[in-house]
């Protein structure tokens, strides 16, 4: 191994102490603190101890970060490092309980910026008051981690200190609990990690609902040294440490998100005299941002809805303004849920104040200062500021607020695609346009979630999403979530998807080009944000991250050209597809200002001004000659200096007459030597020669040879390193550039992102409406409500089975429009009264009618034989039973708040589902109300309904035809004898008068005692039930006889 001759001169540095042990250490007779004894970091493995000086660390160690490092080290002097087996107890193996915090007064004595202790209703935990008691001291780097956690203290912080991220105090003994870190030193808590390692860490911390604030570096040890020179000849002080800043925040809406899925962040407010709910949300992955208000009704069932849609990784409530309802609800449906007081959320105040100031749109559009009148905000939040009370507006600035402590403000919301959000079960906007499934609804059917274990096998998305790219996934949920109610637009749906049936080379050719797409529209996204100025953009690395944001973006560029070249290859095919479908004719036309956007033609100044498949191979952007005058020049520079370099390497081969002498720089970890370009000499070359007298500066040396620098190479390598720094500082500017200009046309890329998720989402109807047994379901706009479904199955179920075998059903409600059919027993009746046993069938029948209609709005084929409908305005679903304790709701009670919205909202354009309403409480009570419910929605309301009941008693009502309810039941087969029941599956009509409850506890096993004493006290209860309405009967007989007489 090789050791310069400085290095040979140079003791080994002793390791600088552990935080907070200085104070606890001996002084040395000249003043030093005494180096601690070395401490394992864990067992089995070996601990570096490195000079805190000391930038370069063989490969093959761990080296422990430094706790009062200053900045990264100075990599001019290598230091041998020195390595030491774990011998007894690790320092992990302590525990926490072995570490306590700094006896800091303040850490001591925790209060906020106010001074408000922790018990105080007004802390505020997102500061600390950072005060030093007389007598304490911090060192200038631990003065700037204080400064930035006094403000951040919600946050772990990920302090950087030359390679490593370092954790202190109270973040240090989380870091050892939750990521097993070792703890560095004996007494103040401090672990670290290599700076590669930050992903792993962070993203750990944060699934665990923490915070993570990550402060880098704002520039090297070289950089603070010519700025200090600065700072002396202006008369300054000068500072002792690199500048840092926190560059990064990552929360559980803001950290990368894993899968396809959206990850929005909910903001919540409410005007509680008008009842009026705002809400305002964002994709930061995809820079969405939606905002909104609406009238909220008892129970909250439109912010229900809205987060069964969205499912929210992170909700912020306003807590002067929300009710209790609101953040039961969302405290219990979204894991990371925060209420802020005290004027902390934000509000509308605040947000047209920062919005007038922050620049983010119109002349401010790139970040500066200035500008952002109320005329240049985009069209939503311009609208959502006049409204009266302004709630929306009021989420927003929640959401502004949060964006900045995240410092993603300035990134974000110059290039955000914002819209205004309705809800879609309210009046006017998405409501009116749109099928509503609120979100009960959402988990009866188990579109998104299984009721099993909350995945996606079994679910009606896992049916049908046969999307190709991640961006056409999610944009196939918010179909799902709104289909078309309007047959118009449902129809025109269908004719793309039937067009792509009918061509199924170019829909092939389509979806095999979507396959190799990456997620555009999260790339376009992280793009723009290396545009931005911003602290993470201009931090230092030593992982080479201008690379691979490189990469990210020459991703984006192949995406987009490969997603042109696509839609390129299915031009012949475009006019026939236009003739079925104007729509998707639409969609992939080249004609200018419609369809698909001219992305090949914006991408060709990108490919003019640099080669793509060279950047990607060589990491970095190289201009092509002409492209980028700063680098030419640079590159001007440098060559020449390498010409000179190689002069001075020739005239002493051939002074020495050897030619084997070459130039030799130092190789180190990043690169960046400051000793390049030394004169490797052979010693027998030296022996034989002699050493000329410009060698008199010995450099390094190996075994057998010597290095020297000369006055003039001394020179030339000074002239190199500027003219190489000159040249990556142009290199930098021009990948700027580049970002930049790819940014300034973020609305092509979007609008063609858009074009292929809406592709990709046809793609996949039409490959799910293409197996076997699917239909067309055909809609009749100006009709009587009425639903018809033959040899109908329910896909999900179906699915769901290992052999796809699924019992057919027709489902028939309303009375048949001219021409299509009918006259069969139930045309007539829009309502169905359901019976039969338990585990017949009935909910999954009831399920089947739901999804049907859903499928069938959204555009996609339906499994059955045929079926035919009126538009649906929205489908309502009681089923199951649920309790809601943390709401102090009872099954009962919550059954009863359900049958009460439908009783409020359905329509008889409605699709209602009701599944053993009324057994939550005494049977008379629950078959009254049931009773109660049944002639009001077949009487008053009308409306399509499946009303499944074991409740025989009410059927017995209708048993006589009529045109509002027609009975039906599962069919099975008894066997009195033996109590066995064979379920057959069939829905048909008439009533089943038992539900056969006995047998089928006979199927779960109860002990045949059991069963024999269930059975005798059944019957005799039937027989007396049975025995009281005959009499009643007689009685009603013999009084209208006494009328009559």
């Amino acid at each position: 191994r090789e050791i310069t001759l400085a290095q040979r001169l140079v003791p080994l540095p002793r390791r600088a102490p552990p935080l907070g042990m200085d104070r606890f250490l001996k002084k040395s007779p000249g003043g030093a603190a005494a180096t601690p004894p070395s401490q394992s970091s864990g067992p089995g493995n070996k601990r570096v101890l490195a000079s805190s000086d000391s930038d370069e660390v063989p490969s093959s160690k761990k080296r422990t970060p430094s706790a009062l490092s200053s900045g990264q080290p100075s990599q001019s002097r290598v230091q041998p490092a020195l390595t030491h087996d774990a011998p007894a107890v690790p320092m992990a193996a302590l525990g926490e309980q072995a570490r306590q915090v700094s006896d800091l007064g303040f850490l001591r004595d925790k209060r906020d910026a106010q001074g408000r202790r922790e018990g105080d209703p007004n802390f505020d935990p997102t500061t600390m008051l950072v005060k030093l008691a007389k007598g304490e001291k911090l060192t200038p780097a631990m003065e700037q981690y204080w400064n930035i956690k006094k403000d951040h203290a919600d946050m772990v912080i990920f302090f950087k200190m030359g390679k490593f991220y370092e954790l202190f105090e109270e973040d240090a003994l989380l870091g050892h609990r939750e990521l097993d870190l070792a703890f560095m030193g004996k007494e103040a808590p401090h672990c670290g990690f290599p700076e590669a390692a930050l992903p792993k860490y962070a993203e750990k911390l944060v699934a665990l609902g923490h915070k993570v604030g990550v402060v880098e570096q704002m520039e090297t040890p070289a950089q603070l040294e010519e700025r200090n020179k600065k700072r002396k000849e202006a008369g300054q002080r000068v500072d002792k440490a690199v500048r840092r800043e926190i560059c990064s925040v990552l929360t559980q809406g803001t950290a990368p998100p894993q899968g396809a899925q959206a990850k929005y962040v909910l903001f919540v407010c409410e005007d509680l005299p008008s009842k009026t709910l705002g809400v305002c949300f964002v994709d930061v992955a995809t820079g969405c941002v939606s905002l909104g208000q609406c009238p909220e009704e008892d129970g909250c069932q439109k912010l229900r809805t809205l987060v069964a849609q969205l499912q929210p990784a992170e909700a912020i409530l306003d807590g002067e303004s929300t009710s209790r309802e609101a953040r039961a609800l969302l405290q219990q449906a979204v894991a990371s849920t925060a209420v802020l007081g005290d004027g902390r959320y934000g509000g509308a105040v605040f947000a047209r104040k920062a919005l007038d100031e922050g620049g983010y749109f119109g002349g401010g559009a790139a970040g500066g200062a200035g500008g952002g009148a109320a005329g240049e905000w985009p069209a939503a939040l311009q609208a959502a500021a006049a409204l009266s009370p302004p709630v929306a507006f009021g989420a927003f600035g929640g959401c502004l607020r949060y964006l900045q402590r995240t410092l993603l403000d300035k990134q974000l919301l110059p290039r955000a695609e914002f819209a205004q959000w309705f809800p879609t079960d309210g009046e006017g906007g998405g409501g009116a346009a749109t099928l509503v499934v609120d979100g009960k609804t959402l988990q009866n059917l188990e579109v998104f979630a299984n009721s099993t274990d909350g995945g996606t096998k079994g679910t009606l998305f896992a049916a049908i999403d046969r999307t190709c790219t991640p961006f056409g996934k999610r944009e196939l949920r918010r179909w799902v979530c709104a289909p078309p109610q309007r047959v118009e637009d449902v129809v025109e749906r269908q004719d793309a998807v039937a067009a792509l049936l009918a061509a199924p080379d170019a829909a092939e050719t389509l979806r095999k080009a979507l396959h190799k797409l990456p997620d555009l529209e999260r790339l376009l996204a992280r793009v723009h944000s290396f545009s931005v100025d911003q602290a993470s953009n201009a931090a230092t690395h030593y992982t080479d991250v201008s690379k691979a944001r490189l990469l990210e973006f020459l991703k984006a560029l192949a995406g987009l050209a490969a997603l042109d070249a696509a839609v390129e290859a299915v031009q012949p095919h475009v006019p026939g597809l236009s003739g079925s479908s104007p729509r998707l004719g639409g969609l992939l036309s080249r004609e200018a200002d419609a369809g698909f956007p001219p992305v090949d033609a914006t991408l060709a100044p990108f490919r003019e001004a640099f080669d793509w498949e060279a950047a990607r191979k060589a990491g970095r952007v190289v201009p092509k000659e002409r492209a980028n005058d700063e680098y030419d020049a640079a590159r001007r520079r440098l060559l020449e200096v390498d010409a000179g370099l190689q002069q001075e390497l020739s005239r002493w081969r051939r002074e020495l007459r050897d030619s084997s002498i070459e130039l030799w720089t130092p190789s180190v970890a990043n690169g960046q030597t400051t000793e390049p370009f030394q004169l490797a000499v052979a010693e027998k070359t030296l022996q034989k020669q002699g050493t000329p007298e410009e060698f008199a500066q010995q450099m390094s040396s190996k075994k057998g040879t010597k290095r020297f620098w000369t006055a003039e190479l001394r020179e030339l390598a000074g002239e190199h390193l500027e003219a190489k720094a000159a040249e990556e500082a142009a290199l930098a500017a021009a990948a700027k550039q580049l970002f930049a200009r790819f940014s300034a046309q973020y609305a092509i890329w979007r609008n063609a992102v858009s074009c292929a998720a809406e592709l990709d989402c046809l793609l996949s109807l039409a490959r799910a409406s293409s197996a076997a047994g699917m239909c067309r379901p055909a809609f009749v706009a100006e009709a009587e409500p009425f639903l018809h479904i033959k040899q109908g199955v329910n896909l999900c179920v179906q699915s769901a089975l290992s052999d796809g075998q699924c019992i057919p059903n027709d489902i028939r409600m309303g009375p048949a429009p001219d021409g299509a059919g009918g006259g069969g027993e139930g045309d007539a009746a829009r309502f169905l009264l359901v019976t039969g046993p338990n585990m017949g069938g009935k909910s999954t029948v009831l399920r089947q009618a739901c999804l049907t209609v859903l499928m069938a709005h959204l555009g996609c084929w339906v499994a059955a034989e045929a079926c035919s409908l009126s538009p649906v305005d929205r489908i309502f679903t009681r089923v199951g039973a649920n309790d809601a304790i943390m709401a102090g709701l009872s099954t009962f009670r919550v059954e009863l708040e359900e049958t009460s919205l439908i009783l409020k909202h359905a329509t008889a354009r409605s699709l209602v589902i009701l599944d053993e309403l009324g057994r939550g409480t005494a049977t008379f009570d629950g078959m009254a109300i049931a009773h109660g419910t049944l002639r009001h929605l077949a009487l008053e309301t009308r409306c399509r309904c499946l009303f499944a009941t074991h409740y025989h008693a009410l059927s017995r009502e209708f048993e006589r035809a009529n045109p509002h309810v027609a009975l039906f039941h599962m069919a099975c087969a008894v066997n009195e004898g033996s109590r066995a029941v064979t379920f057959l599956y069939r829905f048909q009509p008439g009533a089943c008068n038992r539900s056969h409850g006995i047998h089928v506890a006979k199927l779960a096993g109860l002990a045949p005692p059991v069963l024999e004493e269930a059975a005798a006290a059944s019957q005799a209860l039937e027989d007396e039930v049975e025995e009281r309405r005959l009499l009643e009967s007689l009685r009603q007989v013999l009084r209208a006889r006494g009328d009559a007489a």
